[in-house]
């Protein structure tokens, strides 16, 4: 699973460079800089941070939404913070069956992009050690999503949030992500597209083609070109928190790695 990230890297100017002409890159890194000033070297998705993200519907443009979905059919505040946090992840085999899910995954796909790199915590004899995973040419990655508009009928207000995608792990994220429900259910990643794959995810969906398309991205990303290593505990009253320090290797005696 994926509730720990890093991002907002500058070097995502790429991603600009990648999908507009000269005269659009300058306008997309005006538009970068308004989504956050500053780098997140961590934050937890139970927080619900702004992520930058780029949706079919305005592939030009990044905008912040808030991590944790909220499927626009839900009624109450209560029942959309409920599932804001059961929805930071979006397992990929069953987005277009699952009501939270299923229609997004028609009709509202995004990219989360900026990012540098994300946590997972290995488990042993009780205790969890976080890891921190990035790209080996130190490129910033951008994960497949899915996003809602949701409207509080209490107060007229609007909230837009996304969701990450998973699908099942590579070799280099089975040997870290091991808790219990990764022995029951088997390991996770995040769904990370290749930079020359990540504009077939916004793609219109109109017939089971689309569907099988969209189908083939759901896949784990190439254990060869990933890296990890232990950092020091992220959480709680030691904790490093939203620091540099965070992606520093860490040394733990009993983990063998």
């Amino acid at each position: 699973m994926c509730y720990d990230l890093s991002y907002l890297s500058r070097k995502n100017y790429k991603y600009a460079e990648r999908h507009g002409s000269k005269e659009d890159v300058e306008a997309y890194k005006s538009k970068l800089e308004k989504v956050e000033q500053q780098p997140t070297y961590y934050v937890s998705g139970f927080v619900h941070p702004k992520l930058p993200v780029i949706t079919n519907e305005k592939p030009q443009e990044f905008q912040p939404y808030n991590w944790g979905l909220i499927p626009f059919w839900v009624k109450s505040p209560a029942d959309a913070a409920k599932l804001s946090k059961q929805c930071l992840n979006a397992r990929g085999e069953s987005i277009f069956e699952k009501p939270s899910f299923r229609e997004a995954a028609k009709q509202r796909r995004c990219l989360i992009t900026c990012i540098d790199g994300f946590f997972e915590h290995h488990h042993i004899g009780g205790k969890s050690y976080p890891f921190y995973i990035s790209l080996k040419n130190n490129e910033s990655m951008t994960f497949a999503g899915l996003w809602e508009r949701w409207e509080d009928k209490s107060t007229g207000s609007i909230r837009y949030t996304a969701t990450i995608v998973t699908t099942e792990a590579n070799g280099l994220m089975a040997k870290i992500h091991n808790n219990e429900r990764a022995q029951t259910e088997g390991p996770r990643m995040p769904v990370i597209l290749p930079p020359e794959l990540e504009r077939n995810w916004l793609k219109p969906f109109n017939d089971k083609a689309d569907k099988e398309l969209l189908q083939e991205l759901i896949k784990p990303y190439d254990e060869d070109l990933m890296q990890a290593w232990p950092v020091k505990q992220l959480k709680g009253k030691n904790g490093i928190g939203n620091k540099e320090e965070a992606h520093s290797f860490y040394d733990y005696e009993e983990i063998a790695f």
